[in-house]
């Protein structure tokens, strides 16, 4: 079904006609909605509505609210990743939207690109990863961040995580080698070049970490983004 972002949908109640207008509006006109028919509206938080188009006037839409739910199983694994080259890090923000990351670190390693990011395009391409996915959560995207900055503040001084699983270190297994995993997870994807020497042994220290890989060539981040969530699924049993 056709999705849509209203922030402040939790405001509504069932039954509301709601105004769209602006920004949102301008988007509701570029697909040629008709009245009558119904979308969804997703708040990014875990809230969904189903939206009836009542009317389309030339600075607003009117939509009538029905069928409101709210998920309360939040996402469970937030994604460091070594900041890459600009065009791969925006599919990495798609398919980490896509895939239910709740938390996404951009780190500045040894090996990663540095380059001023830019937060408004950044949440743009979020939302439209979750109207076209159709995901209730809309990943919150962190500031960039050393790699040994993160470890202090994020690793070291955390309760947050029961797990920490890498893509692709030197020392890694096989997906098949990990036992079922319970709680929160932290996925770490390194840049293009990976982690160096230093900040693989950093990760191997976390109580608890482990590092995988696939049997395949070097995968680039989307790619390694997409193995990693199916790994960390498959043992949280999310897929039975």
């Amino acid at each position: 079904m056709r999705a849509f972002y209203i922030e402040q949908l939790s405001e509504y109640c069932e039954g509301q006609e709601v105004s769209i207008e602006d920004e949102a509006f301008q988007h509701i006109k570029v697909v040629r909605l008709k009245p009558n028919e119904v979308v969804k509206f997703l708040d990014g938080k875990g809230g969904q509505a189903q939206a009836k188009l009542v009317s389309l006037e030339k600075k607003r839409a009117l939509f009538k609210l029905s069928d409101f739910s709210k998920s309360m199983k939040l996402p469970s694994w937030d994604l460091a990743i070594g900041l890459v080259k600009k065009d791969a890090f925006d599919l990495c923000l798609k398919m980490a939207t896509e895939l239910g990351v709740g938390r996404i670190f951009p780190l500045l390693t040894s090996f990663s690109q540095r380059y001023e990011l830019n937060q408004d395009r950044a949440q743009r391409l979020l939302v439209q990863a979750l109207e076209q996915s159709n995901s209730l959560w809309i990943p919150s995207l962190e500031s960039p961040i050393e790699f040994k900055d993160f470890c202090q503040n994020h690793v070291n001084k955390s309760d947050n995580y029961s797990n920490y699983i890498c893509m692709g270190m030197s020392s890694s297994v096989l997906p098949s080698k990990l036992d079922v995993i319970e709680g929160r997870s932290l996925g770490f994807v390194g840049p293009e070049g990976g982690f160096s020497e230093e900040e693989e042994h950093k990760i191997s220290l976390i109580p608890g970490s482990r590092s995988i890989h696939l049997p395949t060539p070097i995968l680039r981040a989307p790619t390694a983004i997409a193995s990693l969530a199916g790994v960390i699924f498959t043992k949280q049993n999310l897929l039975d």
